[in-house]
């Protein structure tokens, strides 16, 4: 849950300076837009990686002789 708190407030950070010089809120919206849905896909990537692994090392889930 760390890595994904700092991914929404890096995003904050990276997108400040594009959406400052937009015109309008359709055009911040969609920045923001743009920025999380590629931080939930990281972050989904990587869960998805993480059980993954602890699902293959898991002694439990050993094949049973």
């Amino acid at each position: 849950m760390r890595v994904w708190r700092d991914t929404l407030t890096n995003c904050a950070r990276r997108i400040g300076a594009e959406v400052a010089g937009l015109a309008t809120a359709d055009e911040c919206e969609a920045v923001i837009d743009r920025e999380h849905r590629a931080a939930l896909a990281s972050f989904s990537q990587q869960l998805r990686t993480t059980l993954k692994i602890e699902i293959e090392n898991n002694p439990l889930n050993a094949p049973q002789a």
